[in-house]
Formats: structure tokens, C-alpha cells, sequence
């Protein structure tokens, strides 16, 4: 993912992780320090008013040309002329299944989750994001920005429904991919590199974009923090090297992501472009609910709503 980076400075950089970004905000705001956060664009207002970001001089990074305009035109991307957020990897959460167990006209539409049929075998992911974008999506809502109370009122409800099908909240990959192969779920709510991941170990498995209600689509990349504790010209070097043809082709064949710079798939087959799902970019973003900067407030309400679900009131 970041080649470039590991051949120039003979190492990898250090780095921790966060379960999601509600945490990662906490920690840095309570002093943590680093250079690089790796947000996605929903929560960079929240960041932004904070002010725990700095300007990003674009004119130091040689492949921000080479980035899609749509995603740098993103909300909070940029404000006031200044870059805040680079954008980089980008992906679906949608409908995934294994295709051996569920009935391709079962999962045309999103309320299979609600479907009786399936009780304790679907899995959403343990993210309020992606869990909202679900329930959004499956009630009518494809706008993201500006979500009412009432949009939310109607999707905690149906996500009510869907809490009782549900198997388990996944948060990580390696218990997705294992309930999968032991068919503890046969349904999951996840994003693109399921399918990736299933494939390696020869389970038959789609993701269906094309629900009649759609997917969500994130997109997620690179802000630089306030106070940053490290070598200023090795973050800039480790954001390059993500945005680079090799990174870009790397994340979309490896495991199933798009990429801003999406320039570098033409470097990649016309089959292995339909088979991850890229075949179109645009037709893909068509039919999907961008996950955007909202309302703090309703997206605090989301949080609240979200734990209450997950405990089942």
C-alpha cells in the first residue's frame, strides 16, 4: 500500500490502530499525538471544528493531480481554499452472500436483513456509519448530508427489525470471513474485499451493488495532525506513496478497493475490472449513499441510537 514509501526510507513507518474513528477522536483530542490520521470523509467536519488538523500542501504531493475530481470536490475536503482531507481509498458496503446457500432473488432487495428466513444468519458491522447507511438506504434515503431526525427515526426502527436476524455485530475481517466458511451467517452487510477474502479460500460468494435500494459508498484517506510529533516531509512521502499507480492497482486487485487515482486501472484486465466490480465507476456511484460530512447533532443521535440497537431496546 505504500511502496514508494518503504524503498525511499528503508523502513516502515509507526503507526497504531483505532476500533473506529468516535474512539480515535477521543484519543487524539485528549493529547494523543501523531502525524497522519487515515479518517474517512464523513467524520472530517467533526475534525475540522475541533481544529485538530492542519493544511495539507498539495503542491508537495506529485500525485494529487493524478486523483479523480469528484472526490477531491467532496464536502470538507477543502475549506476556505485550504486541503484538509487527501482522499485515497474508497469502497462499497453492500449486500454480500454466499451464492451456494442463498438464492440469487432472495437478495435483490436490502430487506433480506428483516426476512425471517434468515434469522441468525446475517452479520452487519459493528460501524454506525455503515450500519445507518443500511438502515437509511433501506427505508428511502440516499442523501447523506442532510439527513432529518425523522430519516433517522425510520431507519433506527428498521434496523430494530434487522437487530433480530442478527448473528452477531462483525469488527474485523478474520471473524466475518470464518463465520462465512463455517456458514454460521450466510448474509453480511460488509465491504468489498468480503468477497476478495472468500475467494482465497474458495468460497462462493457475491456482492450484490445492485439491491434495488443500492450501497453506500465511503471514501477514506489522509489528514495531517496539529502538533505533529514527526518528520513533516516523511508524512508527505508516506501520503504520495499511497496515491501512486502501483498503490492504487495494488488495493483494487489485492482486495477488491477502489482508489481515487483511478487512472491506474487501466493498467488492469477488462475481466478482473468486472469481477471486483469496476468495470463502470461511474455507473457504480450512481445507485449509492455517499457517506458524507452531516449534521453533528444527528449524528450524535446515530451514535446514541446505534448502542441502544446493538442491546438489543
Amino acid at each position: 500500500l505504500h511502496k514508494a514509501y518503504t524503498e525511499k526510507h528503508k523502513g516502515e513507518p509507526n503507526y497504531t490502530f483505532f476500533v473506529d474513528e468516535e474512539e480515535a477522536f477521543q484519543k487524539v483530542r485528549s493529547g494523543f499525538k501523531a502525524d497522519l490520521m487515515h479518517p474517512c470523509v464523513q467524520t472530517l467536519s467533526k475534525w475540522q471544528d475541533a481544529d485538530l488538523y492542519k493544511p495539507i500542501d498539495v503542491s508537495r504531493l506529485k500525485n494529487w493531480n493524478k486523483l479523480l475530481p469528484r472526490f477531491k470536490e467532496l464536502p470538507a475536503v477543502q475549506k476556505d481554499g485550504k486541503v484538509y482531507f487527501v482522499p485515497a481509498d474508497w469502497g462499497n458496503t453492500g449486500l454480500n452472500y454466499l451464492t451456494d446457500d442463498v438464492p440469487e432473488a432472495d437478495v435483490q432487495s436490502l430487506q433480506v436483513f428483516t426476512d425471517p428466513k434468515y434469522k441468525g444468519k446475517v452479520t452487519i458491522g459493528d460501524n454506525v456509519d455503515d450500519a445507518f447507511a443500511l438502515g437509511l438506504l433501506a427505508t428511502g434515503t440516499k442523501e447523506w448530508a442532510n439527513v432529518t431526525d425523522a430519516q433517522v427515526d425510520a431507519a433506527a426502527a428498521w434496523l430494530r427489525k434487522a437487530h433480530l436476524n442478527v448473528r452477531f455485530y462483525w469488527t474485523d475481517y478474520a471473524s466475518l470471513v470464518q463465520a462465512f466458511a463455517s456458514k454460521e451467517v450466510l448474509i453480511s452487510w460488509s465491504w468489498n474485499d468480503t468477497v476478495t477474502k472468500l475467494a482465497e479460500q474458495k468460497i462462493n460468494a457475491k456482492m450484490n451493488r445492485n439491491a434495488k435500494e443500492g450501497a453506500s459508498t465511503f471514501v477514506c484517506g489522509f489528514s495531517m495532525l496539529k502538533d505533529a510529533p514527526g518528520s513533516e516531509q516523511k508524512a508527505y512521502d508516506y501520503i504520495d506513496a499511497w496515491l501512486d499507480d502501483q498503490s492504487a492497482t495494488y488495493i483494487l486487485t489485492a482486495w477488491g478497493y477502489g482508489h481515487a487515482n483511478t487512472g491506474a486501472f487501466a493498467g488492469v484486465s477488462a475481466d478482473e475490472l468486472k469481477a471486483k466490480g469496476f468495470a463502470d465507476v461511474e455507473a457504480m456511484l450512481s445507485n449509492t449513499l455517499f457517506q458524507v460530512g452531516m449534521n453533528k447533532n444527528v449524528r450524535a443521535k446515530m451514535l446514541s441510537e446505534f448502542e441502544k440497537i446493538k442491546a438489543g431496546y
